[in-house]
């Protein structure tokens, strides 16, 4: 009995995190653009940013799936790195999408480096890797 309300819980609170930022999670959870897929606002969590070279981080962005445009409530997430010294393009380390109970259902390994511009689908990108960038400075 005990370990049902513990997972109860814990479920309860994955999907409240989940949920879009309120104000308390402003700094945490930055808008960097639109997801033009699913048409959800894409995030950069600033708590994941991670130093991995000398002007190299890795961060993690994510957008919240719409039921209404999915099928399913969800969470799809990506791991990337940027060279600061060259803020056009990144390196995608891999994807992660979550059902809405917080519940890993599918990764998928990275599909290599991409040039990204502020004028097209890879718009989040771009100020994702901006706003790492600015904020290691």
């Amino acid at each position: 009995m005990a370990r049902h309300t513990i997972t109860a819980l814990l479920t309860a609170a994955v999907s409240t995190v989940w949920q879009l930022p309120g104000l308390s999670q402003g700094e945490r959870y930055i808008p960097v653009g639109t997801d033009v897929y699913n048409r959800t606002t894409v995030y950069l969590d600033s708590q994941s940013i991670e130093k991995t070279g000398s002007t190299s981080y890795k961060y993690t962005i994510f957008s919240n799936n719409k039921p209404s445009d999915t099928g399913k409530a969800g969470r799809f997430e990506e791991e990337i790195v940027v060279d600061c010294n060259q803020t056009g393009s990144i390196t995608h380390l891999g994807t992660r999408l979550y059902d809405a109970n917080g519940r890993l259902i599918k990764t998928d390994s990275a599909p290599g480096t991409q040039n990204v511009s502020a004028r097209s689908e890879s718009a989040p990108y771009r100020n994702a890797n901006r706003t790492v960038c600015d904020r290691v400075r």
